[in-house]
């Protein structure tokens, strides 16, 4: 074995998470107390980018983030894990991702995802990023 590490690419989804802990969700027209609040850097992709990157292997996330201040943050948080953004599109106008996630005190769970359609990511946005991930193949 040579000890190269090749570069994983992440193609997905890059949104803010926001969890919301509560000992139990509300009925409809109900309300809750939030007993812990989490802000996150979220989305499959970046989540996938993220946990390889903290056990070592090279990293590239391929996603979309809008130009706002969220965006910001999200990619200056996967930098400081590790992950590569240099392949994630800011997309003029766009309004980054939210994933709220309600989270009950047995680990049942509920997404409300707000993903604007112009964070997703286009044919373009992945031919783009190919040379960056290596020409990926139907293997990737």
């Amino acid at each position: 074995m040579s000890g190269r590490r090749d570069t994983i690419a992440f193609v997905g989804q890059v949104a803010r998470d926001l969890v919301l802990c509560m000992a139990d969700a509300p009925a409809p027209g109900g309300s809750a107390t939030v007993l812990e609040r989490r802000e996150l850097l979220g989305g499959k992709g970046a989540n996938q980018s993220v946990a390889l990157a903290q056990l070592g292997v090279p990293v590239t996330l391929v996603g979309v983030v809008g130009t706002d201040e969220v965006g910001d943050r999200l990619l200056a948080q996967a930098q400081t894990d590790g992950v590569d953004v240099t392949n994630v599109v800011r997309r003029a106008g766009a309004t980054t991702g939210l994933v709220v996630d309600v989270v009950d005190r047995h680990g049942d769970w509920r997404y409300l995802e707000d993903l604007p359609a112009e964070v997703s990511l286009t044919e373009a946005d992945i031919a783009a990023a190919a040379p960056a991930a290596g020409g990926c193949s139907s293997r990737c």
